[in-house]
Order: C-alpha cells, then sequence, then structure tokens
C-alpha cells in the first residue's frame, strides 16, 4: 500500500514538474488542478471535521474514542486523495469535442470523483455520525472541483483554449 501511495506521489510530481516546461495553457491547467483540488479539499476536509467534532460528537461514546484517531488522518486524506487522483480525467478536456460541449466538459471533471464520493457516502459508514464526516469529505472535494471547472468554462468562453 505504502509503496503505491508513493508510486502515485512521484507520478504527480513528475506531472507537476513537467507542467513547469510545458506551453500549452491547457495542458498546465490539466495538470495543476487535480494538485490544486487536492490541497484545498485536504484543508476544507480537516475544517469542517474540526468543526463537526467539537459540535456534532459525544465525546464520551466508545465509538468516538474507537475511530477518532484514524479519522483525523487517514479518512479525510484517502477519499480527498483518491478523488484527486481520479479527477485526472480533466485531461479528457484537451480534445476538442469535448472542451466544446457543456455536458461532456461536466462528465470529464466530475464522474470518477462523484463515483468515489458515491461509494463513500453510500458503503462505508453506517451511523448517522460517520455518514455526516464523510459526506464532509466528499463535500470539500466537489466545492473546489466546481470552482475549477467554472473556472475553465469562463476561460473556454473566452477563447483561451480555442487552439
Amino acid at each position: 500500500m505504502r509503496a503505491r501511495l508513493i508510486m502515485i506521489a512521484i507520478l504527480l510530481l513528475a506531472g507537476l514538474l513537467t507542467s513547469l516546461f510545458s506551453k500549452n495553457k491547457l495542458t498546465r491547467f490539466c495538470l495543476h488542478t487535480p494538485l490544486l483540488v487536492l490541497v484545498l479539499a485536504l484543508a476544507i476536509s480537516l475544517i469542517l471535521w474540526f468543526i463537526s467534532d467539537n459540535i456534532c460528537k459525544n465525546p464520551n461514546t466508545k465509538l468516538y474514542m474507537d475511530i477518532n484517531n484514524k479519522e483525523l488522518f487517514f479518512y479525510p486524506f484517502f477519499v480527498c486523495f483518491s478523488c484527486a487522483v481520479a479527477s485526472y480525467s480533466i485531461f479528457l478536456c484537451k480534445i476538442r469535442a469535448v472542451r466544446e460541449n457543456f455536458l461532456l466538459s461536466f462528465i470529464s471533471f466530475f464522474p470518477l470523483p462523484l463515483l468515489i464520493a458515491f461509494f463513500f457516502l453510500s458503503s462505508q459508514f453506517t451511523s448517522d455520525e460517520h455518514y455526516i464526516q464523510t459526506a464532509y469529505y466528499s463535500l470539500a472535494f466537489i466545492l473546489p472541483q466546481t470552482y475549477f471547472f467554472i473556472l475553465f468554462r469562463r476561460k473556454k468562453k473566452k477563447g483561451e483554449w480555442s487552439k
């Protein structure tokens, strides 16, 4: 498991370094977006975790004691990292037909991340408390991804991706 995570991190870093030398704005956008989404999603999910941890949970329950240590670092990181890796489907927007069509560009931004979010929301946890926590992590990913989708459509409308 660690070897896979290290390999994915190396590939992401290699993609980031490659994008620094790319002159194509669309390629740089497609490489930077998942990394920025990962950072923003982790920050948002940790903020939401701290808020919900102080408001929603009862620290005297056994379930709270069992899951609390793992939950802080593992679940937000795993959900956000999985969604960020899956969001590399943004590269489909380099195809002119996908870039020009609103629905196809939307699908290229969101299909795998929403599938992963649905998987976690539906099957990972059964208690209401954990359902809310996982919804926070998924919401933390979907918010920055939506921002970058809107940014992509605005730049497309201005003609930056017309080449």
